[in-house]
């Protein structure tokens, strides 16, 4: 996990400051160095600001040699679970911002023990609380950011990925769990293909 942090912030009383500068601020710093092929920050839906959903993004892409190493950073908001290859590579990662906001980040990991050679398979669950409490600050809308070095290659988030609100997960409902908690009740609908 890598902190990306700047200690002389007050960001105290300000609401609006995390959407509006806070938020691409982080982008910006995540996304320095790269060049044209950059990971863009991707979503699944113009549901993407419903708070309390669930997102799936996938992507395969085939490779050529198994690697020995291949580093991944990936945010999102809120968190998320990673399959390659239907193996869980990350269980409940993600960003939770709070309670002071500039204290965001993003996952690092070295996918290579997953990867094939050949075609491979990398499927995300995001989980989008879309609410604040104690200890969280919503960005304001569901998303992924993932950038990964394979070889000479690279492995971005962009348009080419198929995303979608996964049709079993419904908003949760009322009453939250506790008002302190920005983590929302989950309601899932077992009779729903998935």
């Amino acid at each position: 996990m890598k902190n990306l942090q700047n200690k002389n912030w007050n960001l105290s009383g300000n609401k609006n400051l995390l959407q509006t500068i806070i938020i691409p601020v982080f982008l910006l710093l995540i996304c320095r160095n790269l060049n044209a092929d950059s990971p863009r920050w991707i979503t699944s839906s113009k549901a993407d600001t419903i708070p309390a959903t669930w997102h799936c993004f996938r992507k395969t892409f085939s490779i050529d040699v198994n690697p020995d190493k291949a580093m991944m950073k990936i945010a999102v908001d809120t968190k998320c679970w990673l399959w390659i290859n239907d193996s869980c590579v990350i269980y409940e990662g993600g960003v939770k911002r709070g309670p002071n906001p500039s204290d965001m980040y993003y996952d690092e990991l070295d996918i290579a023990p997953f990867l094939k050679r050949g075609e491979n398979t990398m499927s995300i669950l995001v989980w989008y609380w879309g609410g604040k409490g104690f200890s969280h600050n919503s960005s304001g809308r569901c998303g992924l950011w993932l950038n990964t070095v394979i070889g000479d290659k690279s492995l971005n988030s962009d348009s080419s990925w198929k995303a979608m609100p996964h049709p079993a997960y419904l908003p949760g409902r009322r009453p939250k769990p506790n008002f302190r908690l920005s983590e929302p009740n989950i309601c899932f609908d077992a009779g729903k293909p998935h």
